[in-house]
């Protein structure tokens, strides 16, 4: 019995190899190998091993010289890479920077690990561009004070299921008392800050966008901290599909609302979304904070509506419009030698902001233009409140802080998002032309949103009193008082100099 045991442990080892044969081709040949090696070792290990340790040096060098060679090939063929796939891809997709106004900016990529976080944005002097974001895992300062921490782990994750799941159920404004708002709100920016969390899984940033009003630098200022837009997007405004409409969820019910973010975050990370074209209407149908945190930025009404007509039609501003450049689009809102009508404009933009805040009004909620009351301002005032955060465009660089030490957002420069800056001239002829007095006249039709907009500073800095911030440089910035002089002298001379432009753009150049 002894004397059979080896060879059934040979059996066994063969029919081992045999299995391992089945499984993998090779694997015979790699036996066969391995038994002449065996085979072989009595006989030269006496000459081979001094024979080794000679030729060692010469091998590891070798090694050496490959791994050298190697890593030089990988960064040629990388650099090949990028000189003609990656800069001739971004040209075709974003246009040729501009090498006055190209500029970089990176953000932390101190270690290989990114621990603190890693962005890197190109700026052409037209649009910034993010080309790398790895966000820092979030935790704000005020989460580290004992009492509010522990107060708010306990109001906001209860440990009680069935407190969880009314915590986590939709609700509609209009249902809610105004305790139970403002614990939603705070519960809102607890998740969103005090989690720990790189992308917190359970809340949502609703940032509602108002035109022109810093909207594209905030959303660009958000990737940056981490903030992940729908798949498809137009400015952080959600697109059914490459190239589709716009997904109106702030049409939905409040159950359906919720469930919108709760799957796009879900599918894709998506954890802000914009509304720049509409708001629910009425305004109670608003979904209270949680899942979603509400931010929004404000800009002096005037100067607002201004600068949005000028943009509207900047084709025909800058000569595009007559020389048949643009868009279809674009080329469509003026037909052929028309000029921009600005007090059209105006009717259509009329207190915007309480328009919006409020759902559309109370007297005629389903006109774009109805006319509105006070109580709509008031309206308006109440829905403010449910936004965590409200900043001023005018103050956006001094506001700050407000993002640093309430969301713990780290990057926090602004100008290095900055876009769509209106550079071209800007002809007030058709302003003066609609009322030499314009800038008193919109004031006039806006005076609801001009009261809206004091309301929204003071709730502004009472945001920036609460962490202690120097508000000595605030102040009233006037953006209409460019130099467009109410005389319209020096209107006029933009507008000579605006027909000057057109008239070279449009004159047949010499072949």
């Amino acid at each position: 019995r002894a004397h059979c045991s080896p060879n059934l442990g040979q059996r066994s080892t063969m029919h081992h190899h045999h299995r391992r044969g089945q499984r993998k081709a090779k694997s015979s040949a790699v036996d066969i190998s391995i038994d002449a090696q065996e085979a072989e070792a009595g006989r030269g290990e006496s000459l081979s091993l001094p024979l080794m340790d000679a030729l060692a040096p010469l091998s590891s060098g070798r090694d050496r010289t490959r791994r050298r060679l190697r890593f030089a090939g990988g960064c040629v063929v990388a650099g090949l890479l990028v000189a003609y796939a990656v800069v001739p891809a971004a040209v075709w997709a974003f246009g040729m920077p501009d090498p006055a106004n190209f500029q970089y900016h990176m953000w932390g990529c101190g270690t290989l690990g990114f621990s603190d976080g890693c962005v890197l944005s190109v700026h052409t002097g037209v649009r910034a561009e993010l080309l790398l974001t790895v966000p820092k895992p979030r935790r704000a300062g005020w989460c580290d004070a004992a009492e509010s921490e522990r107060d708010l782990a306990q109001l906001c994750a209860p440990s009680n299921s069935d407190e969880a799941a009314a915590l986590r159920r939709p609700l509609l404004a209009r249902d809610a008392s105004a305790n139970t708002l403002e614990l939603r709100r705070q519960c809102a920016e607890w998740a969103y800050a005090c989690t720990r969390e790189r992308r917190p899984p359970n809340v949502t940033v609703w940032y509602h966008h108002f035109h022109k009003a810093g909207g594209t630098t905030f959303v660009r200022t958000a990737e940056a901290n981490g903030a992940r837009l729908y798949p498809w997007n137009s400015n952080g405004n959600p697109l059914e599909g490459k190239g589709g409409g716009r997904i109106p969820f702030w049409t939905y019910d409040g159950a359906k609302q919720a469930d919108f973010a709760n799957g796009a975050r879900q599918a894709s990370g998506c954890n802000l979304v914009a509304t720049e074209f509409g708001f629910p209407s009425p305004a109670s149908n608003l979904l209270a904070p949680m899942p979603y945190l509400y931010i929004t930025v404000l800009r002096e009404p005037v100067a607002r509506v201004v600068s949005n007509f000028f943009w509207r039609y900047r084709l025909y501003f800058n000569g595009g419009h007559a020389a048949g450049e643009g868009t279809a689009k674009q080329r469509a809102r003026l037909k052929p030698g028309q000029k921009p009508d600005f007090g059209g404009f105006v009717d259509d933009h009329i207190d915007l902001y309480v328009r919006t805040l409020s759902g559309g009004g109370s007297t005629e909620p389903d006109s774009p233009t109805g006319a509105l009351a006070e109580a709509d301002l008031e309206t308006a005032k109440r829905t403010l409140g449910q936004f965590s955060i409200v900043l001023i465009t005018e103050w956006m660089e001094a506001s700050a802080p407000i993002l640093q030490r309430h969301l713990d957002w780290t990057i926090t420069d602004f100008g290095a998002f900055h876009e769509k800056e209106n550079k071209m001239l800007k002809d007030y002829t058709l302003l003066n032309e609609w009322d030499p007095e314009w800038k008193a006249r919109l004031a006039s039709l806006n005076k609801l949103d001009l009261l809206l907009y004091q309301h929204a500073q003071e709730v502004a800095k009472a945001q920036l009193r609460s962490y202690g911030i120097d508000m000595s440089a605030l102040g009233p910035r006037d953006h209409t008082r460019e130099r467009a002089g109410a005389s319209g002298g020096e209107s006029e001379g933009k507008g000579r100099a605006r027909a000057s432009i057109r008239q070279r753009r449009t004159t047949p150049r010499p072949r």
